[in-house]
């Protein structure tokens, strides 16, 4: 494959990497938006609070995400400030596009 940019023919141990991630921002136990999101410091992934709280009940389980094989326990998992912020903003964002479109329609 020939260099990306100038210059780069004598850089023949660099890569390139593209990673794409995507944000779950529902809750696998409730299916609805994460409450309090705690995320599992092994597998990534993310759920409310109280429903995890509630399924593990002080023992140690399966990750309840579908085809996810770590088990995980209370103390795996870390309250996730940044995703629960992202959250509030998407929440603002659709209720105000919706006051939007319902303003719309009723002129």
């Amino acid at each position: 494959m020939p260099p990306l940019f100038e210059g780069q023919e004598d850089e023949d141990d660099e890569d390139l990497v593209v990673a794409d991630t995507t944000v779950v921002l529902h809750c696998p136990l409730t299916t609805n938006y994460l409450e309090s999101p705690m995320t599992s410091k092994f597998c990534g992934h993310s759920y409310s609070k109280r429903a995890i709280v509630e399924y593990l009940c002080n023992s140690k389980k399966q990750c309840p995400v579908v085809g996810c094989v770590h088990t995980i326990s209370v103390k795996d998992l870390y309250e996730n400030k940044k995703l629960e912020r992202r959250i509030e903003r998407i929440r603002r964002y659709k209720l105000a596009r919706e006051k939007s479109q319902n303003y719309t329609t009723l002129q």
